[in-house]
């Protein structure tokens, strides 16, 4: 059997088999969260808000970091932790947008879930959109 032929058959039966719970299966694609989950989160008009005052934070923080070349690298830590945190508070804001496919809107949640952690994704407990330290430390 010449060497493509075996791997259509291998891959043909990876196809065709379907995984075992022996698989571990499960472990690799856990449920979804629930869309209910979204009830313990704070409601899209808050979530807009924060979205928003992190998106002019990034903007300011680039423009800071035009003028001040000599704390680049302070402001470009800054940057990145703001980014990470915008991107926790897209994730929720994506799984409260009712138009979109619920299954889209359950992996935001699992994203978010795994963002978070399991304590404060059961509390529905959000980062602030700017890291706290940045307001003090860029503030001297």
């Amino acid at each position: 059997m010449s060497s493509l032929a075996f791997t259509l058959l291998a891959v043909s039966t990876l196809l065709t088999t379907p995984p075992s719970v022996d698989d571990q299966w499960l472990e690799w694609f856990p449920e979804p969260p629930p869309l209910s989950d979204l009830s313990r989160f704070p409601p899209p008009p808050v979530v807009s808000a924060a979205r928003q005052f992190g998106m002019d934070y990034l903007l300011a923080l680039k423009r800071l970091q035009t003028m001040e070349p000599a704390r680049w690298s302070e402001i470009q830590q800054a940057l990145e932790a703001t980014a990470a945190n915008q991107d926790v508070w897209d994730y929720l804001a994506y799984a409260q947008h009712h138009e979109w496919q619920d299954w889209f809107r359950q992996d935001m949640l699992e994203l978010l879930r795994k963002r978070l952690g399991p304590t404060a994704y059961a509390t529905g407990r959000m980062p602030p959109p700017i890291p706290l330290w940045c307001c003090r430390r860029l503030g001297d």
